[in-house]
C-alpha cells in the first residue's frame, strides 16, 4: 500500500510540473514553446500585423507610445525572438552584412584586421545582422572583379577596404542605394555623399609619441617597417619628428615585405633588422610600423648585445600585449607603443552600418576612431642609452 501511495504521489508531482510554464516560454503541457508573434498580440490585445509592424520598426507605421512600450515589454518577458526568415518577408532585408576582400589569407590573419572584424560581428550580431565575406577573384581588371562579387551577392550594407572602391564598383552601389563604409587613414575621403568612413589620423599619437622620446633627448630617429604596406605610419612619424625636433635625424628602414602571411611578420622583420644593423645602431630611437615588427628589431638588437630600454629605445603600434587571444607578447618585453584601437574600429563599422541601414536617407559621415599612447619599458633617455 505505501508503495502504491508513493508511486501515484510522484505521478501527480510530475504532472503538475508538466502543467508549468519555464521562465521565457509559453505554459502547456510539454516543454516550453518559443513564444510568437501571435502570443505577443494576444496579451497586448492588438492584431499580430501591429506588434510585427512595431517590433521591425517599419517606416510609415504609427502607434501610440503606451501601446509600442507594451509590445516592447511583453516581447522581453516572453523572451521572444524574431526569426531571420519572418523578418525579411515583412521588412524586405535580408539582415546581412557583406564584407568584401581581396586578400583573404592575409587578413584573417593579421592580428588587428582581426580583431577589428570580430568587434564588427560581434556588434551586428547583437541588433540581429549576421556578416558574410565576400573574395574578390583574381581578374585582369579589379574593378570588374569586385563588381562581380557584388552583383552576386544580397546584403544590407557593404564594408570594402578603400583601395575597393573603384569607378564601377561605386557607381553599382550609389544606383542601390546601399549603405556602404571603409577604413580611411589621414586621405581626402573618396565619394563621402555615398560612403561613411572610419578615419584613422595617425598624427597625433605619432606627435605624442615622438614628443615625448624628444623630451627624454632623442635626436636620431629611425623608422622600420615594410614601406609599401604602410606608408601613412612613415610619414606620420617623419612628419611629427620635423615639426618637434627640426634638427633632428630621420632615417626610413624600409624593406619590400615578402607578401606570405601576415601584414607584420616579426621572422620577417628580425631578418630584415640583422641586415640593417648597423644603420639602427645609429639611431638613439627606432620606431616600428607594428608590434611584430618591433619584436623582431629587438630581437635582432638583442643578438647585437643592445638591450631596448637601457641600450637603445624601441617602439611598435598595435597594443598586442593587451589584446588577448591575438598573438602572445614576449614576457620579457614591455614595449612602448601606439594603441591603434583595433576593437574601436570594428564598433565603429557596425555602427556606421547600422545608422545608415536604419536611416537610408541619412547622410553618410566619418567617425574618427582615437588612438592612444602607451608608455612601457622600452624607451629611455638618451642618456641612459649610449
Amino acid at each position: 500500500m505505501a508503495t502504491k501511495l508513493t508511486r501515484n504521489r510522484i505521478s501527480e508531482s510530475s504532472a503538475a510540473s508538466n502543467g508549468k510554464s519555464s521562465p521565457g516560454g509559453i505554459s502547456g503541457s510539454g516543454p516550453a514553446r518559443a513564444a510568437t508573434i501571435r502570443d505577443i498580440a494576444r496579451k497586448a490585445g492588438i492584431t499580430p500585423a501591429s506588434v510585427s509592424r512595431i517590433l521591425n520598426q517599419l517606416p510609415g507605421f504609427s502607434a501610440g507610445k503606451v501601446t509600442r512600450e507594451n509590445v516592447l515589454a511583453i516581447a522581453k518577458e516572453l523572451n521572444y525572438r524574431p526569426k531571420r526568415a519572418a523578418r525579411s518577408l515583412v521588412t524586405g532585408r535580408s539582415y546581412t552584412v557583406s564584407v568584401i576582400l581581396n586578400t583573404l589569407e592575409h587578413d584573417f590573419v593579421s592580428p588587428t584586421f582581426a580583431m577589428t572584424l570580430s568587434t564588427m560581428i560581434q556588434t551586428l550580431w547583437k541588433k540581429g545582422y549576421s556578416t558574410s565575406f565576400l573574395p574578390v577573384e583574381p581578374a585582369d581588371s579589379m574593378d570588374e572583379a569586385v563588381l562581380k562579387t557584388l552583383r552576386e551577392s544580397h546584403a544590407d550594407g557593404y564594408f570594402l577596404p578603400r583601395g575597393l572602391l573603384l569607378p564601377n564598383t561605386l557607381r553599382e552601389l550609389r544606383e542601390r542605394g546601399v549603405p556602404v563604409v571603409s577604413l580611411q587613414m589621414s586621405m581626402t575621403p573618396q565619394d563621402p555623399d555615398l560612403v561613411s568612413y572610419v578615419e584613422m589620423d595617425e598624427g597625433p599619437a605619432a606627435r605624442e609619441l615622438v614628443r615625448e622620446l624628444v623630451r627624454l633627448g632623442h635626436r636620431t630617429f629611425a623608422c622600420f617597417g615594410p614601406r609599401s604596406l604602410v606608408p601613412t605610419r612613415f610619414d606620420a612619424f617623419q612628419m611629427a619628428v620635423r615639426d618637434l625636433a627640426p634638427s633632428a635625424v630621420f632615417r626610413p628602414l624600409s624593406y619590400p615585405p615578402a607578401g606570405t602571411g601576415p601584414l607584420h611578420d616579426r621572422r620577417e622583420a628580425h631578418i630584415e633588422a640583422s641586415m640593417q644593423i648597423a644603420e639602427a645602431r645609429k639611431a638613439t630611437a627606432i620606431l616600428c610600423t607594428s608590434d611584430l615588427v618591433a619584436w623582431g628589431m629587438i630581437d635582432a638588437l638583442r643578438e647585437a648585445g643592445l638591450e631596448p630600454g637601457r641600450d637603445i629605445t624601441v617602439t611598435g603600434q598595435d597594443n598586442l600585449e593587451e589584446n588577448p587571444g591575438v598573438l602572445p607578447a614576449p614576457r620579457d618585453v614591455g614595449l612602448t607603443t601606439i594603441d591603434r584601437n583595433a576593437a574601436g574600429r570594428g564598433l565603429a563599422i557596425a555602427e556606421l552600418l547600422l545608422d545608415r541601414i536604419q536611416s537610408p536617407r541619412k547622410t553618410p559621415m566619418t567617425r574618427l576612431v582615437p588612438m592612444s599612447v602607451l608608455f612601457r619599458t622600452t624607451h629611455g633617455p638618451v642618456t641612459a642609452n649610449r
